[in-house]
């Protein structure tokens, strides 16, 4: 979308660029259109991947006959179905079987007001002709991102930050400070990008402009509904059940992100449990971690035998692929410097020869305590000398040799060991970063977040705000729409999201990583090998690559450049202090310091920033 607040432009040549620029988003069909308004122009345009309603008559803009209103949307409703029997019953006419007639119509109905009554996943531009409004919203979650900028000429909003500066209305600078909170904590905190000037509309709140201007973010009103579910295990397993029948509802194929872990393996194990609909599943496999201490592939295979379905497994070599990296870092639309967005790039790559839509497990570790780093601020929380004492003798352990009983255990030995401090918050601040450049110093955006937050709940809290959106949804959407593939996350379902949030004290009281989850998984035959293993997330293989010649040579080059926009920031020079850097930097328990500096710096170069 375009505003062209001062009729600068003749021609749709802007915003049909920025439709080009992001037609893998939706590669089935594109169009843009120019609306004059009093004085001020608004262009629309859009790419749409056919899901619901393959109909000519759902293509985008949507418009009504006499372009009163435009409608961008990107995303699912799932309560489409009933808000749009709500509609009928005031008098309108449906033609599509969409949900997006039925989002166009509520918002013509009831205004930013109707927004609060949409459960699903969505970034949406909504244009009102006869009050001269454009809102600009983003679902509760954050699922799908919706970016914007504005200068005195233009104000110009995408669902990637690319189209932005392609349109050429918008100067494209970077953040340099920035950099620092890259490559310490993998993605940029709240609504802030590595750009200047460029912003994410906030998950659950929406932009009102009016005449041009920018109203403040303002927080969606949900409409008060009484909650209906029961916080029993067989009350959540209903309300994952009830998620994947919504999320599982369309006539396209679908596939799973399956990692062998607890959350993919339970959905896979109730969609077959309550025979929902036919998944398939995708993996990664690192050949050289396996019977290395990762289960990765035996228990994914494992999941998807046991439950009957066609299993996809993606293995890695011995050595990066480093033309495949460079396409990775260009499909990256913001430096998101997480491996795990490659790993979604892959997965995706090859899903999207198969299916159209792909679960993720994405959300569960985030509302229903998952991370270890949750279990060490809370131990730390009630018994600070039981951890510093565990500290100890983790340090001996790892002095003497024995957490070099495999890869996995010798780099979370010293995970703890480093990262344990004074406080709860600084541990948890330590736990955060990537190691070898954490820093004990808080950002002043944590600081704040500590001083605002309940200060037993603030680890699940910072990630459900802030890491899960700017990180893991963020990531996850840049790749797998990279591929013209819609991701879908059950676990970030509405009811289900609030009764995670209203189990979250008593989930950090007993202390037990996804002690619901598994008490659900339990009652599935099979479940065993799933409740029992520890988390490792999917077979990366970074920690074998990361003395390669590829890494090794990059890292050579980032840091005998003193001259480089990275070479400025306090984490370059934070590592260069150190003696033998270079040698930390091969150390398999540093791969991510690695990873991110390199990651950084090829984004940085095929951005234009070198």
């Amino acid at each position: 979308m375009i505003i062209d607040k001062k009729e600068l432009l003749s021609d749709l040549v802007a915003i049909k660029t920025m439709v080009s620029d992001n037609m893998h988003r939706g590669p089935d069909h594109r169009s843009s259109l120019r609306i004059r308004n009093r004085e001020t122009q608004y262009f629309f345009g859009a790419n749409r991947l056919k899901i619901r309603d393959k109909s000519e008559n759902s293509n985008q803009p949507f418009i009504d006959q006499q372009e009163e209103n435009v409608l961008l949307f990107n995303g699912e409703i799932y309560n489409y179905a009933e808000l749009k029997n709500e509609l009928i019953s005031k008098g309108y006419t449906f033609i599509t079987s969409s949900d997006t007639e039925v989002i166009f119509y509520l918002l013509k109905e009831e205004g930013e007001l109707g927004l609060g009554r949409l459960k699903g996943m969505y970034s949406i531009v909504f244009f009102d002709r006869k009050n001269d409004t454009v809102l600009l919203a983003r679902d509760k979650h954050g699922i799908k991102p919706l970016f914007y900028s504005a200068d005195k000429n233009f104000i110009v909003a995408s669902s990637e930050t690319g189209p932005i500066f392609s349109s050429g209305l918008i100067k494209k600078e970077l953040d340099v400070d920035q950099l620092d909170i890259l490559l310490r904590y993998k993605h940029s905190f709240l609504n802030e990008t590595i750009y200047r000037n460029v912003f994410s509309v906030s998950p659950g709140s929406y932009l009102k402009i009016e005449n041009g201007s920018i109203s403040k973010e303002e927080f969606i009103i949900e409409r008060a509904e009484e909650n209906k579910f029961e916080l029993s295990s067989n009350g959540i397993e209903q309300l994952i059940v009830d998620s994947l029948y919504r999320q599982l509802s369309d006539s396209v194929p679908y596939g799973l992100f399956l990692s062998g872990g607890l959350d993919s393996s339970l959905l896979l194990a109730l969609n077959k449990k309550h025979e929902i609909n036919y998944i398939q599943t995708f993996s990664l496999i690192d050949k050289n971690l396996a019977g290395k201490g990762l289960n990765d592939n035996r228990l994914s295979r494992l999941a998807a035998k046991l439950y009957g379905y066609e299993h996809h497994e993606i293995g890695f070599d011995s050595e990066p692929d480093e033309q495949d990296i460079y396409k990775f870092i260009g499909d990256l639309d913001l430096p998101v410097l997480d491996s795990g967005a490659y790993m979604n790039y892959v997965l995706s790559r090859e899903a999207s020869k198969s299916v159209k839509v792909v679960l993720s497990g994405a959300g569960a570790d985030e509302y229903w305590y998952g991370y270890p780093r949750y279990q060490v601020y809370r131990q730390q929380l009630k018994n600070p000398f039981s951890v510093k004492a565990l500290k100890l003798i983790l340090r001996l352990a790892r002095t003497s040799g024995f957490s070099k009983v495999d890869a996995v255990t010798d780099r979370r030995f010293k995970r703890y060991v480093d990262s344990v401090d004074k406080t709860s918050e600084k541990s948890w601040n330590n736990l955060l970063q990537v190691p070898l450049l954490n820093q004990s110093d808080f950002p002043e955006e944590i600081a704040d977040f500590i001083n605002k937050n309940e200060k037993n709940l603030t680890p699940q809290l910072w990630d459900q705000k802030n890491y899960l959106v700017n990180d893991v949804l963020l990531q996850s959407d840049l790749m797998t729409m990279a591929h013209g593939l819609e991701m879908r996350v059950p676990y970030l379902d509405d009811e289900l999201v609030m009764a995670a949030g209203e189990l979250q004290k008593s989930l950090f009281e007993g202390g037990k990583s996804k002690s619901v989850l598994k008490e659900i998984f339990s009652k599935i035959d099979g479940s065993g090998p799933f409740i029992r293993r520890s988390k490792e997330g999917m077979g990366l293989p970074f920690y074998s690559w990361i003395d390669s010649r590829f890494f090794s040579d990059r890292i050579e080059k980032i840091f005998n450049d003193n001259n480089s926009i990275i070479s400025e920031t306090e984490s370059f020079k934070y590592i260069k202090k150190q003696k033998g850097y270079r040698k930390q930097l091969a150390d398999q328990a540093n791969a991510a310091a690695t990873w991110n500096f390199v990651a950084l710096d090829l984004w940085l170069e095929q951005n234009g920033f070198k």
